[in-house]
């Protein structure tokens, strides 16, 4: 990871300054209002190179508020914003690894797949899903956009299963989207970058799990943490919170997708290595467990 510019440094670090004197006085740590700031504070940790553990208490609070207030987020963000509302407060619940918090967000925003493949999901999920892809409704996909968001919504069932720890669902919504990339996969093409690029090396992740390959799976992730980092660039062009807050700098679902190979039994840790993974990503692997990423 780069260092960040003398003038990013300063603003960081005021910006930690300001939101630890906004934060000794609570209203109530939990509180809804509280989590644009934890996540912020992740990503300015992350960029002012603090110490995994720093980051990851920041990540925990965030799940924590996700763990109490998950369901008025699903009423205040639009049914299209799945990363908002779904996926997002899952990973940061696997990084966190709080078993109580886990437990609570993924009551709050989870599903059983089975449930969703049987047709018996709740009104509010139907309509959900519709907003996204009409995959659940025909079995296919017509278009990249619609087979992506079909593809979201599998990681999100299979984020759910491993917060779960069902193996059974997991395995199940696992097949069923590897079926539909091996059907009509090439409508992605060859995409560089982008959200389709990294629903593509979650995928390979995913595909590297079970049988466990972890080559594969460090490359994938590795390169979806590229992929991040030259969406994070973009955005600091017109973005101001990018600029200046280093908003989007930490790739969350790179460590979401570490913690979920470690679940799985996959060491990681030699074969970021040869992935060439950097120093930061080495440091954050072995937080999560990845006792070799030395």
């Amino acid at each position: 990871m780069e260092a960040p510019s003398t003038s990013q440094s300063e603003s960081l670090t005021n910006y930690l300054a300001a939101t630890d004197a906004e934060l000794r006085v609570f209203i109530d740590p939990e509180h809804m209002s509280y989590l644009p700031i934890y996540l912020g504070r992740a990503d300015a940790r992350h960029t002012l190179g603090a110490a995994p553990a720093e980051v990851l208490r920041e990540l925990w609070l965030a799940a924590k508020v996700f763990a109490t207030h998950g369901g008025i987020f699903l009423t205040k963000w639009p049914a299209q914003q799945i990363r908002r509302r779904r996926l997002e407060p899952l990973e940061v619940a696997l990084i966190a690894g709080d078993p109580d918090v886990l437990k609570a967000i993924t009551k709050r925003v989870g599903l059983d797949p089975m449930v969703l493949f049987a047709g018996i999901e709740p009104d509010e999920i139907t309509a959900e899903v519709a907003a996204i892809t009409d995959h659940f409704k025909t079995g296919s996909a017509k278009d990249p956009i619609d087979l992506a968001g079909a593809l979201a919504l599998y990681y999100w069932l299979m984020l759910a299963a491993v917060a779960d720890q069902d193996a059974e669902a997991f395995d199940a919504a696992r097949r069923r989207a590897l079926r539909l990339l091996d059907d009509i996969g090439h409508l992605l093409g060859g995409v560089a970058q982008g959200g389709i690029a990294r629903i593509k090396a979650i995928y390979d992740v995913i595909n590297g799990l079970n049988p466990a390959r972890p080559d594969n799976v460090a490359k994938a992730i590795v390169r979806h943490a590229a992929l991040a980092k030259i969406e994070y660039e973009k955005a600091q062009a017109t973005d101001p919170e990018a600029r200046d807050h280093a908003k989007g700098s930490l790739d969350r679902t790179a460590l979401a997708l570490l913690a979920m190979a470690k679940g799985f039994g996959l060491e990681l840790g030699q074969a970021l290595i040869a992935a060439g993974a950097d120093a930061r990503m080495l440091a954050y692997a072995q937080a999560l467990g990845h006792t070799s990423a030395t």
